[in-house]
C-alpha cells in the first residue's frame, strides 16, 4: 500500500514537473490593452508546397481575433512541451499579433504534425487549442499591393500608414527602408580580414563615415558564420564601385522596384478614392506573398 502512494506521488510530481516545463507561448501577452491575432493561411502567404490545407481552412482561410474571451483563452492553453522534432514542419497558419496596433510577435503552426514554431524555438502545437476558437474567427479581407513605381509606392504607403491597414510584421524596420533611400545591394565580408580586430560592426561604424563622408547610408550586419557577415547596404546611388576589395558583392546594388504592401482589413470604398485621387496605376495585385 505504502509502495502504491510512493508511485502516485512520484507519478504526480512528474507530471507537475513537466507542466512547468512547457512553454508559454504568449505569456508575455498583455490583454489589457487593444489585442489583435492575424492568422494568415498558407493558401496567400508562405512558400508553395505540396501541404493539403486543412478543413479548418477551408472552412476560415485567413481570419483574425480580437474577443478578450479568446485571447484569454489562447494565453491560458497555448503552453506546450519544446521539441527537436520538426523537419517535417510546414506552416498552415503564419500568425502575428499586435498590442495597441504595434506588432509584439508571431508563431506558424503546422496543423498536420502540431508543430509551432515562435521565439521560443519549435514547440508541439494542439490543434484543438485552435479549433476551440472556431466561434471567435472573424474572415480577414485582404489584398496585396505589388509596386513597380518606388515614388508611387511612397505616396501610397504615406496615405495609408495610420488607418492600421497593413498587416505588422517584425521585419518592418528592415523592410520599409524604401521609403529613405533608392536602392541596396547586399555584400559578404571575411571578419578577421576586414575588421583585424574582429569586431566587425566596430570596423563598420569606423569605415562607412570615412569612405563616404557625405553619403547617406544604411547597413545592417547578419553574422551567419564566426569567419564571414553578410551585410545589407542601403543608399541613394550605386556605390559599388568605390567597395574595397574586402566587400564582395553578392548582390549588385538594384532600385527599388518590386515593392508589396500587404492590407488587411481596409474599408474598400476608402482604399479605391485614395487610387483614384492620387492617379495610381503602376502597381498590380498579387494574389499571393511568397
Amino acid at each position: 500500500m505504502k509502495i502504491n502512494k510512493i508511485i502516485i506521488i512520484i507519478i504526480l510530481s512528474l507530471a507537475f514537473i513537466s507542466c512547468d516545463n512547457k512553454i508559454a507561448l504568449l505569456n508575455q501577452l498583455d490583454t489589457n490593452k487593444a489585442v489583435k491575432f492575424y492568422f494568415m493561411s498558407s493558401e496567400i502567404m508562405g512558400p508553395n508546397n505540396l501541404h493539403e490545407i486543412s478543413d479548418f481552412q477551408k472552412k476560415h482561410r485567413s481570419f483574425y481575433i480580437e474577443n478578450l474571451d479568446a485571447l484569454e483563452l489562447m494565453k491560458k492553453n497555448w503552453k506546450y512541451n519544446s521539441t527537436s522534432d520538426f523537419d517535417n514542419f510546414t506552416a498552415d497558419y503564419f500568425i502575428t499579433y499586435s498590442e495597441n496596433g504595434e506588432y509584439k510577435g508571431k508563431i506558424s503552426v503546422d496543423l498536420k504534425n502540431n508543430i509551432a514554431i515562435s521565439g521560443y524555438g519549435p514547440t508541439n502545437f494542439d490543434k484543438q487549442h485552435l479549433f476551440m476558437l472556431d466561434e471567435y474567427a472573424k474572415p480577414i479581407n485582404s489584398k496585396f499591393f505589388k509596386f513597380s513605381n518606388l515614388k508611387e509606392a511612397r505616396i501610397f504607403y504615406n496615405l495609408i500608414k495610420d488607418k492600421n491597414w497593413l498587416l505588422p510584421s517584425p521585419n518592418d524596420k528592415e523592410y520599409y527602408k524604401w521609403l529613405e533611400y533608392e536602392g541596396e545591394s547586399i555584400i559578404k565580408v571575411n571578419n578577421k580580414k576586414f575588421a583585424r580586430d574582429k569586431d566587425i560592426n566596430k570596423a563598420f561604424k569606423k569605415f562607412i563615415p570615412n569612405k563616404f563622408p557625405n553619403q547617406d547610408i544604411y547597413y545592417n550586419i547578419f553574422r551567419f558564420t564566426s569567419e564571414n557577415s553578410t551585410v545589407r547596404i542601403c543608399s541613394n546611388t550605386d556605390l559599388t564601385k568605390d567597395f574595397p576589395e574586402d566587400f564582395h558583392v553578392i548582390i549588385p546594388w538594384q532600385k527599388y522596384n518590386n515593392i508589396i504592401l500587404p492590407l488587411i482589413d481596409f474599408n474598400t470604398f476608402d482604399l479605391d478614392e485614395i487610387i483614384k485621387k492620387h492617379q495610381l496605376s503602376e502597381f498590380t495585385i498579387i494574389d499571393k506573398i511568397e
